[in-house]
């Protein structure tokens, strides 16, 4: 069995809107373990554990709803609209979420892992992953597909891409990348193979 030092780690980073999701569907179809440090962010964020707490404390009772979970809505609005209050929520749950992180990888057998991480390179985490691969479509396409997937109008999804970093940004940590600007999924599933037989290499010859 392999550990986690054994294991090749593989982080994947894109734009909001960019298709991480499904890439990373589709290598779990290949058999590979992926988690999502966005659903590591909302398991802490869960009535009594460690991020739920804190962000109480930074934010007060008003960031609840009536029944005691956390209004995401009414959180998203804030950090939206206040650079000192995203920084705050950062701060919170960054250092939670790769201690998370960690945990996983401690609980997986195989010869390599991919962790999604949206903000890559705002948190500065790159260096904690044997190879970044990153997943890269137009500003345009992304606007796009975010007003149509969750319903909300151009400016807001704007303002939403324009508070993340670059695509040039993201690009320089690139290792790998895909360029997802098609609705069809086979050219994906075509470029997301060639990568996972890449990995399994590089993990043989790290292993």
């Amino acid at each position: 069995m392999l550990n986690s030092s054994d294991m090749l780690k593989v982080g994947m980073t894109g734009g909001i809107g960019s298709g991480k999701s499904t890439v990373a569907r589709i290598f779990e179809t290949l058999g590979t373990p992926v988690v999502d440090t966005d659903d590591l962010a909302r398991s802490l964020r869960q009535p009594g554990q460690p991020g739920y707490k804190a962000i109480i404390k930074y934010f007060g009772q008003d960031c609840l709803n009536s029944d005691g979970s956390l209004n995401r809505h009414w959180l998203r609005e804030r950090i939206m609209h206040s650079d000192s209050d995203k920084t705050a929520l950062e701060a919170i749950l960054h250092p939670l979420i790769f201690d998370a992180l960690e945990i996983w990888y401690s609980q997986q057998s195989c010869t390599y892992a991919i962790a999604v991480v949206p903000l890559m390179h705002e948190t500065s985490s790159a260096d904690r992953f044997d190879r970044i691969l990153v997943i890269d479509c137009p500003k345009s396409v992304q606007i796009q597909r975010i007003v149509k997937r969750d319903l909300i109008n151009q400016h807001d999804a704007e303002l939403m891409v324009s508070r993340q970093t670059s695509r040039e940004n993201r690009l320089k940590l690139a290792d790998d990348a895909i360029i997802n600007t098609s609705e069809s999924t086979t050219d994906l599933e075509q470029d997301v193979k060639k990568l996972h037989n890449l990995y399994l290499s590089l993990a043989t010859m790290q292993g």
